[in-house]
C-alpha cells in the first residue's frame, strides 16, 4: 500500500469516524426489532526498531457488519485489509434464546486468552502480549455459553469445538479443538479467567507444537475508574522433548481526563515466553491520548528486551480511527 493509499485511508476514515451522530457505529437500518450496523477501523503510523529503518506501514483497516436482531442474537462479519490483502476475520451468528444462554457458530475467536479477546480498538500497546503464540485465536466452530447473575457477582462457563487445521487430501488431520472457559465478573470491573483447549481425535497431527499440545490459561483483570490492568500466564501442560513453553503478561494503565473529555493515558507491560531453550522477555512503554475516547486515538510506544538470546529495541508511533 503506498503513502497515497494511505493518506487517503486516514482522510477517508476520519471524515466518517467525525461525521455527526457516528459516536459509535453507522447505522444502516433500524426498522422494529431488527438493527443494522456498519463499524470500522484504521490505524496507520511509522515503526523503528534495530532489524530495519523506519518505514511507514498501515496495520489495520477493518470494516464490521453487526445485525441484531432484539431479544433473539446477531450476525458478525468483519473483513481486514493488511499490507494490500483481504482477509474474513470473523463471520458468526450469535444465538440467545435466554437471557443468561448465548450459543455462537461461524469463524470467530477461541475463549482461551482473556488479552486476546481485548477487542483491536481498545488496544493500549501496538501489539498483543507474546503469549498469543501459545494459544489457539480464530477457528470455525461453536461455543455454548452459561452465565448467571447472583446480585453483583456473575459467574459464567463456556464449552466449544473447533475445526483448526484439517486437509485429509495432505494428509492433515488436527482433529477437534476442545475449549474450556470459566469465568467470574466481580464488583468494581474485576473478571476473574480460567481456561483449557486441547485437541481431540487427532490423526494426523501437524509437527506444530504450539498448537498441537493442551494449554491451560489463568488471568485476571481490573477496569474500573480510568484504571486498568491486566495479568495473565499460560502454560503447555503436554509432555514435551524439551523445556515446557510458557508465556507471562502483565500490564497496567491509567487515564486522565482533561478538559473537553480529552483523555492522557500512561500505560506499562511486561511480557516473558518460552519457546524451545530460549526465554524471551519484553518490556513495553507507552502513551495514548483519547481525543475523542476511541474515535481518535493517537500513541507512542518503546519495546525492548530479549529476543533470542540478543537485545531489541523498537519504537512505534501511530494514528487509530474508528467509528
Amino acid at each position: 500500500m503506498t503513502h497515497r493509499q494511505v493518506c487517503r485511508l486516514a482522510c477517508g476514515t476520519l471524515l466518517v469516524a467525525l461525521a455527526p451522530g457516528s459516536a459509535r457505529a453507522y447505522s444502516l437500518l433500524e426498522r422494529d426489532a431488527l438493527k443494522l450496523e456498519l463499524r470500522g477501523l484504521g490505524e496507520a503510523g511509522v515503526q523503528a526498531n534495530t532489524s530495519q529503518d523506519s518505514a511507514g506501514y498501515v496495520n489495520v483497516a477493518r470494516l464490521m457488519v453487526v445485525a441484531k436482531y432484539s431479544g433473539m442474537g446477531r450476525v458478525m462479519v468483519q473483513y481486514e485489509m493488511k499490507n494490500g490483502r483481504p482477509e474474513l476475520l470473523d463471520a458468526q451468528v450469535e444465538v440467545t434464546p435466554f437471557s443468561s444462554f448465548m450459543v455462537t457458530a461461524g469463524r470467530f475467536k477461541t475463549p482461551v486468552s482473556l488479552e486476546f479477546a481485548i477487542p483491536a480498538p481498545k488496544l493500549r500497546f501496538h501489539r498483543r502480549a507474546a503469549l498469543k503464540s501459545l494459544v489457539p485465536t480464530r477457528a470455525n466452530g461453536l461455543d455454548v455459553g452459561y452465565e448467571h447473575d447472583l446480585g453483583d457477582v456473575s459467574l459464567g462457563l463456556q464449552l466449544g469445538a473447533f475445526l483448526t487445521n484439517t486437509d485429509l487430501s495432505s494428509g492433515i488431520d488436527d482433529g477437534v479443538l476442545a475449549t474450556a472457559r470459566a469465568y467470574a465478573r466481580l464488583p468494581y470491573g474485576v473478571t476473574l479467567h480460567v481456561a483449557g483447549a486441547d485437541h481431540l481425535f487427532s490423526m494426523a497431527p501437524t509437527e506444530d507444537s504450539m498448537h498441537q499440545e493442551a494449554v491451560i490459561d489463568v488471568a485476571a483483570s481490573w477496569e474500573h475508574g480510568g484504571w486498568g490492568a491486566l495479568a495473565e500466564g499460560v502454560v503447555v501442560v503436554d509432555e514435551t522433548d524439551g523445556p515446557r513453553p510458557y508465556g507471562l503478561y502483565a500490564m497496567a494503565a491509567h487515564r486522565f481526563v482533561l478538559d473537553m473529555d480529552i483523555g492522557l493515558e500512561p500505560a506499562v507491560a511486561y511480557d516473558q515466553i518460552r519457546s524451545g531453550d530460549n526465554v524471551n522477555h519484553f518490556g513495553t512503554v507507552a502513551f495514548n491520548v483519547y481525543w475523542l475516547d476511541y474515535r481518535l486515538v493517537t500513541s507512542v510506544d518503546y519495546r525492548g528486551g530479549r529476543d533470542d538470546g540478543a537485545t531489541s529495541h523498537a519504537g512505534f508511533a501511530r494514528l487509530q480511527i474508528g467509528f
